[in-house]
Protein backbone atom coordinates (compact mmCIF):
# COMPACT_ATOMS: atom_id res chain seq x y z
CA UNK A 1 0.00 0.00 0.00
CA UNK A 2 1.17 3.19 -0.84
CA UNK A 3 1.30 6.19 1.85
CA UNK A 4 -1.29 7.97 0.35
CA UNK A 5 -3.43 4.94 0.63
CA UNK A 6 -3.94 3.96 -2.81
CA UNK A 7 -4.21 0.18 -3.44
CA UNK A 8 -6.27 -0.19 -5.88
CA UNK A 9 -5.03 -3.44 -8.64
CA UNK A 10 -6.13 -3.42 -11.76
CA UNK A 11 -5.51 -4.49 -15.25
CA UNK A 12 -2.81 -3.04 -17.32
CA UNK A 13 -1.37 0.75 -17.25
CA UNK A 14 -3.53 0.40 -14.13
CA UNK A 15 -2.90 0.51 -10.44
CA UNK A 16 -0.05 3.27 -9.21
CA UNK A 17 2.72 1.79 -11.52
CA UNK A 18 1.03 2.79 -14.68
CA UNK A 19 1.13 5.32 -16.98
CA UNK A 20 -2.78 6.24 -16.49
CA UNK A 21 -2.29 6.77 -13.17
CA UNK A 22 -2.50 10.03 -11.58
CA UNK A 23 -2.77 10.57 -7.85
CA UNK A 24 -4.96 13.96 -6.44
CA UNK A 25 -1.66 16.67 -6.14
CA UNK A 26 -1.59 15.44 -10.40
CA UNK A 27 -5.38 15.65 -10.90
CA UNK A 28 -5.35 19.47 -9.34
CA UNK A 29 -1.96 20.34 -11.00
CA UNK A 30 -3.98 19.44 -14.47
CA UNK A 31 -7.29 20.79 -13.75
CA UNK A 32 -7.68 22.93 -10.42
CA UNK A 33 -4.73 25.49 -10.84
CA UNK A 34 -6.03 26.96 -14.22
CA UNK A 35 -9.54 27.05 -12.67
CA UNK A 36 -7.81 29.01 -9.73
CA UNK A 37 -5.70 30.87 -12.03
CA UNK A 38 -8.96 31.92 -13.60
CA UNK A 39 -10.45 32.70 -10.58
CA UNK A 40 -7.25 34.96 -9.17
CA UNK A 41 -8.19 36.99 -12.50
CA UNK A 42 -10.91 37.80 -11.63
CA UNK A 43 -13.35 35.34 -13.83
CA UNK A 44 -16.22 33.09 -12.14
CA UNK A 45 -14.96 29.40 -12.22
CA UNK A 46 -16.27 26.88 -12.35
CA UNK A 47 -15.75 22.93 -12.14
CA UNK A 48 -17.98 19.85 -13.89
CA UNK A 49 -17.24 16.45 -12.84
CA UNK A 50 -19.55 14.01 -14.64
CA UNK A 51 -19.12 10.48 -15.05
CA UNK A 52 -21.21 7.17 -14.02
CA UNK A 53 -21.70 5.91 -10.44
CA UNK A 54 -18.70 4.78 -9.16
CA UNK A 55 -15.90 6.40 -11.82
CA UNK A 56 -14.32 8.71 -9.07
CA UNK A 57 -16.40 11.90 -9.03
CA UNK A 58 -16.40 12.39 -5.36
CA UNK A 59 -13.12 11.15 -4.57
CA UNK A 60 -11.10 13.28 -7.36
CA UNK A 61 -13.43 16.37 -6.45
CA UNK A 62 -13.41 15.50 -2.62
CA UNK A 63 -11.02 13.52 -1.73
CA UNK A 64 -10.76 10.85 1.07
CA UNK A 65 -8.61 10.85 4.19
CA UNK A 66 -5.32 12.23 3.94
CA UNK A 67 -5.80 12.27 0.15
CA UNK A 68 -7.47 15.67 -0.30
CA UNK A 69 -9.55 16.34 -3.53
CA UNK A 70 -9.27 19.21 -5.59
CA UNK A 71 -12.03 21.32 -3.58
CA UNK A 72 -10.13 20.54 -0.74
CA UNK A 73 -6.55 21.85 -1.92
CA UNK A 74 -7.80 24.35 -4.27
CA UNK A 75 -9.53 26.00 -0.29
CA UNK A 76 -6.39 25.86 1.01
CA UNK A 77 -4.55 27.22 -1.77
CA UNK A 78 -7.13 30.08 -2.06
CA UNK A 79 -6.82 31.23 1.60
CA UNK A 80 -3.27 30.50 1.78
CA UNK A 81 -3.18 33.30 -1.35
CA UNK A 82 -5.00 35.58 0.74
CA UNK A 83 -3.10 35.57 3.91
CA UNK A 84 0.17 35.90 1.56
CA UNK A 85 -1.85 39.33 0.11
CA UNK A 86 -2.40 40.63 3.31
CA UNK A 87 0.59 40.10 4.67
CA UNK A 88 2.34 42.22 1.67
CA UNK A 89 -0.29 44.79 1.31
CA UNK A 90 -2.40 44.73 4.19
CA UNK A 91 -4.96 47.76 3.30
CA UNK A 92 -4.49 47.36 -0.35
CA UNK A 93 -6.88 44.33 -0.68
CA UNK A 94 -10.53 43.29 0.40
CA UNK A 95 -11.36 39.60 -0.27
CA UNK A 96 -14.73 37.69 -0.72
CA UNK A 97 -14.76 33.94 -1.10
CA UNK A 98 -17.84 32.38 -2.04
CA UNK A 99 -18.61 29.03 -3.49
CA UNK A 100 -21.49 26.36 -3.88
CA UNK A 101 -21.31 22.59 -4.70
CA UNK A 102 -24.23 21.32 -6.75
CA UNK A 103 -25.26 17.65 -7.43
CA UNK A 104 -27.47 17.09 -10.72
CA UNK A 105 -28.58 13.72 -10.32
CA UNK A 106 -31.99 11.78 -11.73
CA UNK A 107 -32.72 15.62 -13.57
CA UNK A 108 -32.97 17.39 -10.31
CA UNK A 109 -30.34 20.14 -8.61
CA UNK A 110 -29.50 19.58 -5.02
CA UNK A 111 -27.19 22.17 -2.81
CA UNK A 112 -24.85 19.90 -1.22
CA UNK A 113 -23.62 22.74 1.44
CA UNK A 114 -27.30 22.98 2.43
CA UNK A 115 -29.10 20.35 4.95
CA UNK A 116 -32.47 21.19 3.35
CA UNK A 117 -33.60 20.72 -0.49
CA UNK A 118 -36.90 21.40 -2.04
CA UNK A 119 -39.14 18.73 -3.03
CA UNK A 120 -37.80 17.77 -6.52
CA UNK A 121 -34.65 19.69 -5.98
CA UNK A 122 -33.65 23.19 -6.78
CA UNK A 123 -35.35 25.33 -9.41
CA UNK A 124 -33.57 25.82 -12.23
CA UNK A 125 -34.03 28.66 -14.97
CA UNK A 126 -32.13 30.81 -16.78
CA UNK A 127 -32.02 34.57 -17.08
CA UNK A 128 -31.74 36.92 -19.93
CA UNK A 129 -30.14 40.61 -19.50
CA UNK A 130 -30.08 43.08 -21.98
CA UNK A 131 -27.77 46.37 -21.55
CA UNK A 132 -29.27 49.07 -24.27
Amino acid sequence: MRPDGYNECGGEGMGTDGATYADQKKVFDDLGQGVLNNAYEGYNSCLFAYGQTGAGKSYSMVGYGVNKGIVPISCDEIFKRIEEQKASSPDKYQFQVTIQMLEIYNEQVRDLFSKTNPSGGLKVGSHLFFML
